[in-house]
């Protein structure tokens, strides 16, 4: 799917960053094409340009940087896909060990219920 959304990207080399999809993904993730900033110079990309690559893959510190090649290492050096698949990963941890714990303190619920119900305390109100 990443690498429709690469192959879908239209833009030049003098264009502000855009606010597609791919764009908001390289900003938020510090990160550039699938793998690396060579996915965006693959021919299969729609719009194919040799010397430069979108805004978006730029890095934070370089505030001058316009995606040129000449200056590789402006650009962010991890692809999109790795990034993505980390915080898949840590949000899939977190939902596990949040439910582990959930499922736990329900548990001791449910014992600390049979302990306190264990003398059945209401046996004395059957009025009904």
């Amino acid at each position: 799917a990443m690498g429709y959304l690469v192959h879908q990207h239209n833009w030049t080399c003098s264009q502000d960053p855009g606010n597609s999809s791919m764009d908001v993904i390289q900003r938020k993730l510090q990160c550039c094409g699938v793998h690396n900033y060579t996915d965006w110079l693959k021919p299969s990309s729609s719009w194919h340009h040799a010397a430069c690559v979108p805004e978006s893959c730029c890095n934070e510190k370089h505030s001058h940087c316009r995606g040129d090649l000449g200056h590789v290492e402006q650009l962010s050096d991890k692809g999109c896909l790795k990034k993505l698949e980390d915080q898949l990963c840590f949000a899939m941890l977190y939902i596990f060990w949040s439910c582990t714990v959930l499922s736990i303190l329900e548990l001791l619920a449910a014992v600390s219920n049979g302990f306190l119900m264990r003398h059945q305390p209401f046996h004395e109100l059957c009025i009904l």
